[in-house]
């Protein structure tokens, strides 16, 4: 194999700190037939929208698939409209509002978008806190606030949530800052501390996300300016490896993007059904786009939930083992039909093909709930019950993952990390009885014990 000269490695970091551009220009013909076709696929799905909400106007969560359909289009403006339409019709909803925010921010409306993702934090909805927080964070970057970009983005990371978007933000932000201080003349002593949390963070969005191409950009040119060139050139090789195809190489796929958007729309309006109540229609829905795009085998693997949900699981089944017919590593077919071998009372099997789909998506936390569950209460996998319980927590810290890995550590005789984890679930789950009666119940032990 022909080695790359380190050089030819390094290209120039852009102020963002992200990977550098493409260099190569599409040809012309290529981009309007994509646009074509785009144009093509979008209208159609503006017709489908529209034509659902003739039938339920104030459903707000049309509203917001017609500001996903605008936004997929890179029709922000249009998008920030309905997705305000929805947040009118269901105040309770952050997911309008998360995405306005990011409308704002694709639009350079900067000032906009960091005022909504605030206003997105001050309401505390948790299940929004990460992706706003981050949002937040990428805004603030863009403004040239760094340093307020790397508190949003460390907050995120120190809830101990496995985020690797998260940590290469915080890397980029601290790279900023660091390029700032030696801008200013600062020596190699004065950024150390900057260049050791920056390092951890990148390292961190690279163990989650080992894909993370921009993560060992960074890392790389890190560590070229630390003169460490044998890491530097793995990084930077890694980095070449990973890197989005360019747009010459992603030709093949211009005849798709029309489908895709039609067919991206069948999901989310099919969604929006059974989330109404009409598994009737969201089934309609799902087999009329794959009647049109077989191909899509995420419609495909929501058409066998449906069928889950409605108890018809044989059908189910059956439309899992097509999807993995063309795809047999695809995760959330190998999860659909995990969750129909635990219906049928098949719970090894049901361990087996929720691991495969863990395989694939490891960040993956329903996965690894369920096999904590098989493992505590039927016996399957045993052994492996406290990995499936910290992984449970890793990629979810709830209350319920909390108490259940303190549970176990306690039956293994971990009682001190078992302390420490009903600790760490207080802190973040204030008052909830399972752990402040786990904690009690274990320092009570602990003081009868002395």
């Amino acid at each position: 194999m022909t080695e790359v000269p380190l050089l030819t490695l390094v290209l120039p970091v852009l102020l963002c700190g992200g990977p550098p551009p493409d260099s190569g220009l599409p040809a012309k013909r290529p981009e309007s037939l994509a646009a074509a076709a785009e144009d093509a696929g979008y209208s159609r799905s503006l017709a489908l929208v529209r034509k659902a909400l003739e039938r339920r106007p104030l459903d707000a969560e049309l509203h917001f698939i017609l500001g996903d359909v605008h936004m997929r289009q890179g029709r922000y403006r249009e998008a920030t409209g309905a997705f305000e339409k929805a947040s009118r019709l269901d105040a309770r909803d952050p997911k309008p509002i998360l995405w306005e925010a990011e409308c704002h921010a694709r639009l350079g409306q900067h000032a906009r978008a960091i005022e909504t993702f605030r206003r997105l934090l001050v309401k505390e909805w948790a299940q929004v806190e990460v992706p706003a927080r981050v949002g937040l964070a990428e805004s603030l970057f863009q403004t040239a606030k760094h340093l307020e970009a790397a508190a949003e983005a460390r907050a995120v990371v120190r809830r101990g949530e496995a985020n690797a978007h998260a940590s290469y933000v915080l890397g980029r932000a601290l790279e900023a800052q660091v390029k700032a201080r030696l801008g200013e003349g600062a020596g190699p002593e004065e950024i150390a501390p900057l260049e050791r949390e920056e390092e951890a963070a990148l390292l961190d969005a690279v163990r989650i996300d080992p894909a993370h191409a921009a993560a060992r950009y960074i890392l790389g040119t890190l560590y070229r300016r630390q003169g460490k060139l044998a890491r530097a050139k793995e990084e930077l090789e890694a980095f070449r490896r990973l890197k989005p195809l360019s747009s010459e190489s992603n030709l093949g796929r211009i005849e798709r993007a029309g489908e895709e958007i039609e067919s991206r729309t069948f999901l989310s309006l099919a969604r929006a059904a059974l989330k109404a109540g009409d598994a009737r229609e969201a089934l309609a829905l799902a087999e009329k786009g794959l009647a049109r795009d077989p191909g899509f085998l995420e419609l495909g693997c929501y058409r066998a939930w449906i069928l889950l949900q409605v108890g018809r699981l044989d059908e189910a089944a059956r439309a899992c083992d097509a999807v993995l017919a063309r795809d047999p590593a695809n995760a959330e077919a190998l999860w659909n039909l995990g969750s129909i071998s635990v219906r049928q009372g098949q719970k090894e099997r049901a361990a087996e093909l929720v691991l495969r789909s863990l395989d694939v998506r490891k960040a993956f936390p329903d996965g690894w709930e369920l096999l904590a569950i098989l493992a505590q209460e039927h016996g399957v996998l045993p052994e492996r019950l406290e990995e499936f319980a910290r992984n449970a927590l890793l990629y979810r810290p709830s209350a319920e993952n909390h108490a259940r890995l303190a549970m176990v550590l306690h039956d293994a005789g971990k009682v001190d990390e078992c302390e420490r984890v009903l600790r760490e679930g207080l802190a973040r789950h204030p008052g909830n009885p399972d752990l402040e009666i786990g904690l009690a119940m274990l320092l009570q032990t602990r003081s009868g014990k002395r």
